[in-house]
Order: structure tokens, then sequence, then C-alpha cells
């Protein structure tokens, strides 16, 4: 990415910026250390995931805001509660095994966050009940 699509880059991080602005400088990038890297919290591996599964879902690019943040924070924290370890992991398994509609109504870290409850306990009847066998019960109700 160039110094100026940087520039320009509303999401850019202060770690693009120092880049860029070494890139024009024509300098090397001063070495902060890599004590932040050894403790990276799961908050960005599983934007990520949610944003690469968005997109393969929707062919659309999620367009992430503040309450996007607040709500992934919270999701992240009801999983630590129930998963001590392998947040991302947990997390990541939750977006995958996400029920259907969800995924084709719902799609979002807020909608997520807020039926974190119901959606963990569809993910858990998943396991053992077949969507498609689910399906046929709805449609013979019908």
């Amino acid at each position: 990415m160039t110094p100026l699509e940087i520039l320009h880059k509303k999401t850019a991080t202060k770690e693009d910026l120092r880049q860029a602005l070494a890139k024009v400088l024509q300098v090397s990038m001063p070495d902060f250390g890599t004590s932040k890297n050894t403790t990276q919290t799961p908050f960005k591996p599983c934007l990520n995931y949610f944003l690469e599964a968005y997109k393969k879902q929707t062919k659309l690019d999620y367009s992430v805001t503040s309450r996007d943040g607040k709500a992934l924070a919270e999701i992240i924290g009801k999983i630590e509660k129930i998963a001590q370890k392998d947040v991302v992991n947990t997390f990541t398994y939750i977006i995958t095994h996400l029920p259907q509609w969800y995924v084709e109504n719902g799609f979002s870290l807020i909608i997520i966050n807020s039926k974190f409850n119901e959606i963990l306990a569809s993910v858990k009847q998943q396991k053992t009940i077949s969507y498609g066998y689910k399906e046929s019960i709805l449609n013979d109700l019908r």
C-alpha cells in the first residue's frame, strides 16, 4: 500500500502511518520493541475472522463501527467466561456454526452479541440435530 493510500484509509493504524512516514522520508523504521506483540489480545484475530466470514457469505465488505467494536469486545468477554482459553477458536467455531437464519438475516456483531445466549444454545443443538431435520420439522408444522 502506498503512503497516499494509507493517508486516505480511514482505518489506518498508527503503525501503518509510521511505516508510510518512514517510506516518504526514506528512513528505516525505528524498533519500538516487540513487547506489545507478545501479548496479543483476541480482538483483532476475531474481528479479522468475522470480516472474512462476512465477505465470504455476502460478497460485501462489512462496515465496522464503534458499536461493532464494543459488541465484539462484549462477545469476547462472554466467551472468556465459558472458555477461559481458546477464545479465538471458540469465536471462530460459533461464527462457522452460526444458525442459518442469523447468517441470512442478522449477520452482524451487534446482533450476534445481543442474541449470544440464543445463538450459543442453537450452536450446541446443531451438534445433535441436523439443520435439514429441523427444517423438515418446521415445514411439517406449517
